[in-house]
């Protein structure tokens, strides 16, 4: 995960958030140290798995956006072939004094460019189905955070709602809210926490 600075300036310590968190689940101080610190270190992998999920380039797309990339993209790989041609001896010879080996590197730009005329050639249809960006960080996390309440509480995570503005409360939505703040996660606790509730039947 993406290291968060607080507002003293200082790292900001996520698990132990996540553990303050953890200890607000009914029954959750009878846990051992060790299971807790278990519980918050795999909120933050299911944290960082569900960020790496979100990334862009694992987001479908109308197909007049793909156009443009891709044309955005060979532009920007020949403008840099272009400048690498016309450096100066000081600065080319500066970056190969590095290791950079720069005809090669302008040699892949050029090859780089021309892929990318043709390269939409070769999208599928299903690539170019666009729907609203999932939360799938928010949705990882959610169903990791009802493995540990029911595992912390001996219940399964249930929520109360109000029938007059249909906020959802109890113990499993504030325990939810608290690991979000915790990993920073920008999500609706209302819309997520039904999710892993509807796993779950009635006993």
């Amino acid at each position: 995960m993406r290291r968060r600075i607080g507002e003293d300036g200082w790292p900001v310590d996520i698990e132990a958030k996540l553990i303050e968190a953890l200890l607000q689940v009914p029954q959750a101080s009878e846990a051992s140290r060790a299971n807790l610190e278990v519980f918050a270190r795999t909120l933050m992998q299911a944290a960082e798995l569900g960020e790496f999920a979100e990334l862009p380039r694992f987001r479908p797309a109308y197909q007049d956006a793909t156009d443009l990339e891709l044309r955005q993209f060979g532009e920007i790989c020949g403008k840099l072939a272009e400048h690498i041609r016309t450096m100066r001896r000081p600065a080319y010879l500066a970056l190969e004094s590095e290791g950079m080996n720069l005809s090669a590197l302008t040699d892949d730009l050029i090859r780089a460019a021309e892929t990318a005329l043709y390269a939409g050639g070769s999208i599928t249809e299903e690539d170019y189905i666009c729907s609203g960006p999932r939360k799938q960080q928010a949705a990882m996390v959610t169903d990791c955070a009802a493995k540990a309440f029911e595992k912390l509480a001996g219940r399964r995570p249930t929520y109360t709602t109000d029938p007059h503005n249909s906020q959802r409360s109890g113990a499993w939505p504030e325990f939810l809210d608290r690991v979000f703040k915790a990993l920073d996660i920008d999500a609706s606790v209302n819309s997520q926490v039904r999710a892993p509730s509807t796993k779950y039947t009635p006993r």
